[in-house]
């Protein structure tokens, strides 16, 4: 083979370098004829090289037919696989692109079952507090329910109802918000909600983390027509600060995310100096025509205002009485900031929710909302007190990503709420005691697997895992298990009474 290949190589240098220009014809096509024969010795010399040439030389030249074959060569290579690529995405663009419309129709049709709750959702039973829906019966309007002691069937009406509790607005980025009784949702989140923001003189926002007498700042806007905000603060004079919408504009920063804002003038800028004692601080609303995207790592396609990350954030009101039992101080949920604050539902029921409807809007659950230091201020002091402190406890004791498997499980993180996004085309209005339908229940995949997926394991005497294999009475045992908030296993029912 390599002799055969030197053959070759000598050849075409031959008539590269031009050495064969004074041979006859004669000598040529016989030179070439020996060249084709060794060329068609070999099955891959052949197909690749021989057979082309045996058809290109029918019109050409040796050189002129090997000149051709390199260039297409050289061609193919390259172009082949930018082809190929292109055909692939272009196809798997195509793909991607009909997941939401399948997504879309399988939800539409979730919204169309007559119970509001799905397999698996955790619920509150006003019998049996709470219970996780096994199945619905349409003839009879009635759930079967696992209970933390046993499996019963009750009536579809002996099921709370989660409904709205709550909305909040918080016009100015870490300062007070204010409830609505009803509120215009939009895509990048409820109106007005994180529209102004106070920036350093570096263009960065300011926080309660930093600054927490910022929740003292109660802002007063009309949400319907917001063509001013004013501004409150305890020991100064309310300043009615019109909303400047073309101006100076402002590239600030919310975490990572550069924004483009318009100041809001020197006025604002000085009251707010004034009242934190802060110097060079600047008061910005975001620009209108301005787009800025989420992480899309979680929601692709989706924008926000200045918020932390995500548009809107939801939270049961059983959640912050859970937190407040272990924490043994009473802690309000203004220390967490929720838009939505949801009732009848279990604690950190929304750990689970995938996608949910509110009236005519669908929501999607993007992921838990990580904390950070904002909670341990009294939203009413503004400063940081005992409660919010035992509150930073009982959220590490309970709440960590390595414990409920979120976000690569870090152990520093605590959760609280979730961040949601609005996958409804058009704005539409929610209003507080607008009942909850679930229509899909979001389960954590985390690298290991299914949240909750096989983290118990009975074993011998030498640490040896045990089987049905060996033990085929272990199929009795049917664990029980809150996969929202895994802190124990409720209970160990066997299969006998």
């Amino acid at each position: 083979m390599m002799e055969q290949i030197g053959i070759i190589f000598a050849f075409v240098c031959n008539y590269a370098t031009g050495e064969n220009n004074n041979k006859n014809s004669i000598e040529t096509n016989e030179k070439i004829r020996v060249f084709l024969e060794i060329v068609n010795e070999n099955y891959l010399t052949s197909l690749f090289l021989g057979q082309p040439l045996n058809f290109l030389t029918q019109f050409f030249t040796i050189e002129q037919s090997l000149g051709i074959l390199c260039l297409t060569t050289v061609a193919a290579t390259y172009l082949i696989p930018k082809i190929a690529i292109k055909l692939l995405t272009s196809n798997l663009s195509e793909a991607q692109a009909l997941v939401p419309t399948i997504q879309a129709a399988v939800l539409d049709a979730e919204a169309k079952r007559p119970n509001l709750y799905p397999v698996n959702c955790p619920v509150t039973t006003k019998q049996h507090k709470i219970a996780i829906v096994e199945s619905y019966n349409n003839v009879k309007d009635t759930y079967l329910v696992q209970t933390n002691k046993k499996q019963v069937e009750i009536k579809a009406q002996d099921v709370v109802t989660a409904t709205v509790q709550d909305l909040y607005v918080y016009p100015i980025k870490s300062c007070e918000g204010f409830r609505l009784e009803s509120s215009t949702v939009l895509a990048e989140g409820l109106k007005c909600d994180r529209q102004w923001m106070i920036v350093d003189a570096k263009g960065t926002f300011m926080s309660q983390r930093k600054v927490p007498k910022m929740a003292l700042i109660a802002p007063i806007v009309d949400v319907a027509n917001p063509t001013s905000i004013t501004l409150t603060a305890p020991g100064m004079p309310n300043l009615v600060v019109p909303v400047v919408n073309k101006g100076n504009e402002l590239k600030v920063r919310v975490w990572k995310d550069y924004i483009q804002s318009v100041d809001q003038g020197d006025a604002a800028a000085e009251w707010i100096v004034k009242f934190l004692a802060t110097p060079e601080l600047r008061f910005v609303k975001f620009k209108d025509d301005f787009c800025r995207p989420c992480d899309p790592k979680f929601a692709p396609g989706h924008s926000t205002g200045f918020a932390d990350g995500f548009p809107i954030l939801i939270a049961c009101q059983a959640s912050i009485d859970e937190m407040s039992a272990q924490a043994k101080h009473k802690v309000e949920m203004d220390r967490f900031r929720p838009n939505i604050v949801v009732k009848g539902a279990p604690a950190f029921a929304d750990d689970v929710w995938g996608f949910f409807e509110i009236g005519n809007l669908r929501f999607q659950n993007i992921k838990p909302c990580s904390r950070c230091s904002m909670p341990s201020v009294n939203q009413q002091k503004g400063e940081k007190d005992d409660a919010g402190a035992a509150l930073q406890e009982a959220l590490l004791a309970s709440r960590d990503g390595k414990r409920l498997s979120f976000l690569d499980k870090r152990p520093k993180d605590v959760f609280f709420g979730s961040n949601v996004i609005t996958t409804s085309k058009t704005p539409a209005t929610i209003s507080v005691c607008k009942s909850y339908t679930i229509l899909k229940n979001y389960m954590n995949t985390i690298a290991e697997g299914l949240k909750c997926d096989r983290q118990w394991m009975i074993v011998d005497a030498k640490g040896t895992f045990m089987s049905q294999r060996k033990v085929p009475k272990m199929a009795l045992i049917a664990p029980i298990v809150h996969v929202a908030n895994p802190t124990a296993l409720f209970t160990i029912k066997m299969g006998i009474d």
